[in-house]
């Protein structure tokens, strides 16, 4: 099934620990930090570089161009950090079984919605548990309003050396891998 845009909505907010609002949508940015006027000024390392592997079957989307089958408005939110995924698969690996370069198709081009690629403003994250909320809204649901995929993985991207260091669900903390990366000085360029 291939899907295309539809009018997006807003998401709803969760109580975090009581202290205020937890703005999920507010908490992340498509782009580097310093593409945004409301984040300019703030320092590098209140943000993290995300990218979102989701379990369940391919989800091809028609990018720029049209499907028979539209998106639902739930996930349109989404699709512009899978967009950045692709590009960067795409140049990182190059055409392979999982990764196909950008194809005409009904005057657009085909990408799998399993990955996404985010920036987050870490001090809003005060929890495992908000953060796995966090990546759960960018897992569609089925048309039973069911979630279909869920979290397999996430890379945390180091800003010294870019190497996405993978985390799991399991993991004790959903920064744990990174935050030893950086702090046993294990980049490969320094």
């Amino acid at each position: 099934m291939l899907l295309s845009p539809a009018r997006s909505s807003p998401q709803g907010s969760v109580q975090s620990h009581g202290l205020h609002p937890f703005d999920p949508m507010g908490t992340i940015l498509l782009t580097h930090p310093k593409d945004y006027l409301t984040t300019l000024d703030l320092p590098m390392y209140q943000f993290t570089q995300v990218r979102l592997h989701l379990t369940g079957p391919m989800i091809p989307y028609i990018h720029g161009g049209r499907s028979l089958v539209p998106i639902p408005a739930r996930d349109a939110h989404r699709v512009e950090f899978s967009w950045n995924a692709h590009t960067r698969r795409l140049r990182e690996r190059g055409q392979g079984a999982s990764i196909r370069p950008a194809e005409s198709y009904t005057e657009g081009m085909i990408i799998d919605l399993c990955h996404v690629d985010m920036w987050v403003k870490t001090e809003e994250v005060a929890s495992k548990m908000m953060f796995l909320h966090l990546l759960l809204l960018f897992a569609p649901k089925n048309a039973r309003g069911e979630k279909e995929h869920g979290v397999r993985d996430w890379g945390i991207v180091c800003p010294d050396c870019e190497e996405a260091i993978t985390h799991y669900a399991s993991d004790e903390d959903w920064y744990g891998r990174y935050y030893h990366h950086r702090l046993h000085s294990l980049c490969k360029k320094q």
